[in-house]
């Protein structure tokens, strides 16, 4: 082999390593456009949901919905519980507020100790316990309820 042939020889092969070179750093920066836009993209649609969130903040619209009613209960003397369960549309229960208050329509409850407590059973159910702490009367309360969802 001459000297002209080595010389080329060696000069392809080191244009070779350097056309590979530029590949491999030309796929590598594609992979990482590729990536910067999926989470460019990802970014995009996060702010486009929060400025919706903002949105409806600025405009007053913090509460989601408000579902209200009634439900009469008989209570019992003594500490046995009396439960009742009210079916309502579904919400977040983990941006969901529940408010009751009892009255007695009938009256004669005053000096009686009641104790009312009220929660989101499941997604739908309101659950009402009520106890009566008195000797040997029972009364029937009238419970107001309604239950908060937030956004």
């Amino acid at each position: 082999m001459n000297i002209i042939d080595l010389a080329t020889k060696t000069m392809q092969t080191a244009i070779k390593a350097v056309v590979d070179g530029i590949k491999t750093t030309t796929d590598t920066t594609k992979t990482s456009v590729d990536n910067i836009q999926s989470n460019t993209n990802t970014m995009n649609s996060n702010i486009n949901t929060l400025n919706a969130n903002v949105g409806a903040l600025l405009n007053g619209r913090v509460v989601k919905s408000v579902q209200r009613g009634t439900r009469i209960m008989t209570s019992h003397s003594g500490s046995t519980p009396v439960e009742a369960l009210v079916t309502i549309s579904p919400v977040a229960m983990n941006k969901s507020l529940v408010f009751a208050s009892f009255d007695f329509p009938g009256g004669g409850a005053s000096g009686q100790f009641f104790e009312l407590s009220s929660l989101i059973e499941a997604t739908n159910v309101l659950k009402f316990r009520m106890y009566m702490y008195s000797s040997g009367t029972t009364y029937t309360a009238q419970i107001s309820w309604q239950v908060v969802e937030f956004y």
